[in-house]
């Protein structure tokens, strides 16, 4: 077994779940967007206006200078198109999009249609890397989560510009761009870990009951992360920093989860700490619906990359179950943050 700070992936192979860096999977399925490009045919737009560009994401297994479709934010009328995958096996399956450096779209909707019902996932389209500082999110691979799929063309993932809230670059066109979508399959049956590290430092909820989305389990640098009482105050947010006491407190008190990514390197952080976490409202509104859980983004900059969280800071948001809700990855208000996380 290999352990350090290197990220271990949790997967599934041969039926176990099992520590390892590569797996074989079952079944893969690309669908691209543009003419000469994978399983065109299982891409439908159902409404609004998509254009075509040159613009084209680079991530593993596409194809090249093929371009790639995108919606205008300044149109009138919202646009929404759907991935339709002919699967030929039912089971579990991670979903990804892509899309190319020229994405430029915050909060984009995705909506996973599969055999449990529906999900909606929101990802910032930052091509240009206005969010993160620096590199833009372009050009890879991003999961949606796993979820259960029905055999045929009876699910989807549908991208929806109706909830954008503007444009990350305000220099560039605000677009957002459905370019690819990529279904791996992981399991036949419901991905449950039967194989777990003796002593995890960090192994987020695993869902009792069959969920559309678990968390991945993952584990971390030796370094333990200290196990402290929560913040008791009606002023303050109750942090936790055991990921075992939250799962815990989640499942027995029916509260979702939110974990916060967090910095004090970031230029939001003291924003974030002296505005939006320190607000009354936001408060009350966390301590009463969520067990929060707080890391060191630096520290523990492995998992958070495996969780999607991919700068800081980052809340991730999650049900009871470990079904992931939503993310923020960018700086909100008081106001606009818990008008948010009211829609998980």
């Amino acid at each position: 077994m290999f352990v350090g700070k290197q990220f271990l992936r949790m997967i599934l192979c041969a039926g176990v779940f099992l520590i390892s860096y590569l797996c074989v999977y079952a079944q893969e399925v690309i669908i691209e967007t543009s003419p000469g490009g994978q399983n065109v045919e299982w891409y439908n737009e159902i409404s609004g206006k998509w254009t075509d560009s040159v613009g084209k994401s680079i991530a593993k297994g596409l194809t090249p200078k093929i371009g790639s479709r995108f919606a205008n934010l300044e149109d009138a009328e919202s646009s929404a198109a759907r991935f339709i995958p002919n699967l030929s096996a039912a089971g579990f399956y991670e979903v990804f999009v892509t899309w190319p450096l020229q994405g430029n779209a915050r909060r984009v909707k995705y909506i996973i249609h599969h055999a449990d019902g529906d999900s909606i996932a929101y990802m910032n389209q930052d091509g240009w890397g206005v969010l993160t500082r620096g590199a833009g999110n372009g050009n890879a691979w991003h999961s949606l989560g796993t979820y259960r799929f029905n055999a045929g063309q009876r699910g989807y993932v549908e991208i929806a510009d109706e909830e954008t809230q503007g444009k990350p670059d305000s220099r560039n066109w605000g677009r957002a761009y459905a370019d690819a979508a990529r279904f791996v399959f992981v399991s036949s049956a419901r991905p449950v870990a039967t194989v777990v590290p003796p002593s995890p430092t960090f192994a987020p909820v695993i869902p009792a009951t069959p969920v559309r989305t678990p968390i991945p389990i993952v584990t971390m640098a030796p370094t333990p992360i200290p196990r402290v009482q929560p913040t008791i105050s009606e002023n303050s947010i109750q942090w936790v920093t055991d990921i075992y006491e939250a799962q815990r407190r989640a499942r027995t008190e029916n509260r979702k989860i939110m974990l916060y990514f967090y910095s004090d390197k970031s230029r939001y952080y003291q924003k974030y700490e002296t505005e939006t976490l320190s607000d009354g409202a936001v408060v009350q509104f966390l301590n009463k619906n969520y067990v929060a859980v707080k890391f060191d983004f630096l520290r523990f900059s492995s998992e958070a990359f495996s969780l999607g969280a991919y700068k800081a800071p980052t809340f991730i948001f999650y049900d009871p179950n470990g079904n992931p809700k939503g993310k923020i990855d960018t700086f909100l208000p008081a106001q606009e943050f818990l008008d948010t996380i009211r829609l998980f």
